[in-house]
C-alpha cells in the first residue's frame, strides 16, 4: 500500500501570518507528502465550522501553531484576542494540548516564543513546547529541520491520504477516482462513500462511477460498500468526537445545545450517514416521523439506526419510546444494529433520574417499564406522539458501548451510547398505543 505523510493541522491568525501559513501548507504537501488541514482550503462550503475544527484536530498527527509578531497582541476593542475564551486560535491550541497532540509552535516574521505568564492558563503549556523558527531569509534550511521532525510521527493517524475523514476535492472527477480509489484501504473507502452520500450522491451514481475502480483496491479484495464493519467501535469513536464538537459549538454560538446538534455531530462522524430523515417503521400506525441518525449501504438501505436525547433537568422517559422505535426498525432485513444515545448532567446520572437505568449493560424490561410509567406514557406519548407502536419487545438486551464526559452550560455532563436488541421473538401487542397482554 502506498503510504502518505502525516496528517497535519495548521493553526494561524489570518491577519497575523496568512502568507507564511499558506507557504508552510504548500511546502508540507510538496516536500513531505503530508495531508494538511488549512481552513481556507479544507472546509467545504456549508460545513459547520466548530464541529469540523474539533474533528480535524482529533484526527491529526500533529498541530502546527504558526505565530507571527502579532499573534498574541492582536486585539479587538483594546483586548487581546488570546484572552477571549471564544478566540478560535486559543480554542484550537487548547484542544490540541488537552488531547496531548504533538503541538509545535512555528515562529515566523521574527516572532519570539510567548512566555507562559503571557498566555491564558488553558494554553500556558504551549510555552513549554520546543519551537521551530522559519525565517524569510533561510526558509529552505529551517523548513528542512521541521520536516525531519515530522517524518516519523504517524502514530495514530491515517493509513493513507484518504484513510479517515480527510480533505476531498470540491468536485469529484473520473480521473480523481481512477487515481485515488485503487490506493485506498477499507477505512479510506468507507470515508469516501460517506462523503459522497453526504453530498447527496445516489447509490446508483456511486455504483457507476466509483465501483469500476475498486478491482485493485487495497484491503479485503475490494469488498462491497455495504459489508459489515465493527459498528460498536464506530459509534463509540463517533460519540467521543461528537462530544468535543458540541462543546465547541456551544462556545461558538453561546446558545444551549439542541438534540439536533448532537445528531448532526454524530452523523458527521459516521460513514454514509443521514440525519433527521424519515424511514418506514414496521408495525407503527401512525408512523413515528424522522429517525435521528442512520447509515445506509451502497443501495441506500438503512444499516444502523440511532435515536438521541439531551435532557438537562428531566427524566429519560422518552427513551422508552425511542427504544420501541429503533427495535421496530431492526425488523427490516437491512438493519443490523440499533442504538440509543442519551446525554444529561452527571448529577442526573447519579441520582439516578427515571429510566436512567436503561443505559447500563444487561437485560431490560421494556414493556414492563412502560406499564410502570403508564401515566407518563398516556400523557406525553399518546397525547403528543407522531407515532404509536403496534408491537413492542417485552425485553431487550442492552450493551453500554461508550460513555463520554463533557461540559455543557458550565456543568459536567455525560453522554452514553447503548446497543439494544430484542430478546427472542417475544413482542407484546399494543392496542391504541397501550400494552395488550390479553
Amino acid at each position: 500500500m502506498t503510504q502518505s505523510g502525516p496528517y497535519l493541522f495548521i493553526s494561524y491568525r489570518r491577519g497575523d501570518s496568512l502568507p507564511h501559513a499558506r507557504l508552510l501548507a504548500l511546502s508540507l504537501k510538496s516536500e513531505l507528502g503530508a495531508e494538511v488541514f488549512f481552513d481556507l482550503d479544507s472546509i467545504s462550503p456549508g460545513a459547520e465550522f466548530p464541529a469540523e475544527i474539533a474533528r480535524r484536530i482529533g484526527d491529526s498527527d500533529a498541530v502546527l501553531v504558526v505565530i507571527g509578531d502579532g499573534w498574541k497582541e492582536a486585539d479587538v476593542q483594546g483586548q487581546r484576542r488570546i484572552d477571549d475564551p471564544n478566540d478560535w486560535i486559543r480554542r484550537e491550541v487548547a484542544l490540541a494540548l488537552s488531547q496531548e497532540k504533538l503541538t509545535i509552535p512555528v515562529l515566523v516574521e521574527g516572532a519570539t516564543m510567548p512566555a507562559a505568564d503571557e498566555l491564558p492558563d488553558e494554553i500556558a503549556g504551549l510555552a513549554a513546547r520546543n519551537a521551530v523558527t522559519l525565517s524569510d531569509g533561510n526558509w529552505t534550511h529551517d523548513f528542512a529541520r521541521l520536516a525531519r521532525a515530522l517524518e516519523g510521527i504517524r502514530g495514530g493517524g491515517r493509513a493513507n491520504a484518504m484513510s479517515d475523514s480527510g480533505s476531498f476535492p470540491n468536485r469529484f472527477s473520473d480521473r480523481w477516482f481512477e487515481k485515488n480509489v485503487p490506493e485506498m484501504d477499507d477505512t479510506a473507502f468507507e470515508r469516501l462513500v460517506g462523503e459522497l452520500t453526504r453530498r447527496s450522491w445516489r447509490p446508483d451514481e456511486i455504483e457507476a462511477r466509483v465501483m469500476p475502480h475498486t478491482s485493485g483496491r487495497q484491503g479485503q479484495d475490494a469488498q462491497p460498500v455495504g459489508d459489515e464493519i465493527d459498528e460498536g467501535d464506530s459509534v463509540a469513536r463517533a460519540l467521543s468526537l461528537a462530544a468535543r464538537a458540541i462543546e465547541q459549538l456551544e462556545l461558538a454560538r453561546e446558545k444551549p445545545i439542541r438534540e439536533r446538534d448532537l445528531a448532526d455531530a454524530l452523523g458527521s462522524q459516521l460513514a454514509r450517514s443521514r440525519v433527521e430523515r424519515k424511514l418506514t417503521v414496521p408495525g407503527w400506525d401512525p408512523q413515528p416521523g424522522a429517525v435521528d441518525v442512520f447509515t445506509v449501504d451502497a443501495r441506500g438501505n438503512p444499516v444502523l439506526v440511532i435515536e438521541t436525547k439531551l435532557k438537562s433537568d428531566n427524566a429519560l422517559f422518552e427513551c422508552l419510546w425511542d427504544a420501541a422505535k429503533v427495535l421496530s426498525l431492526t425488523r427490516l432485513a437491512s438493519v443490523e444494529a440499533a442504538y440509543l444515545v442519551a446525554g444529561t448532567t452527571n448529577r442526573n446520572w447519579q441520582k439516578p433520574i427515571d429510566c436512567a437505568d436503561m443505559f447500563n449493560s444487561g437485560r431490560y424490561e421494556l414493556v414492563g417499564t412502560i406499564e410502570r410509567y403508564s401515566d407518563w406514557w398516556e400523557k406525553y406519548i399518546l397525547g403528543d406522539s407522531t407515532g404509536r407502536p403496534e408491537l413492542v419487545p417485552d425485553e431487550m438486551d442492552v450493551e453500554l458501548v461508550a460513555s463520554v464526559e463533557l461540559k455543557l452550560g458550565g456543568r459536567p455532563w455525560e453522554l452514553r451510547a447503548i446497543r439494544v436488541q430484542a430478546v427472542d421473538d417475544d413482542w407484546i401487542p399494543f392496542t391504541d398505543g397501550r400494552p395488550d397482554r390479553s
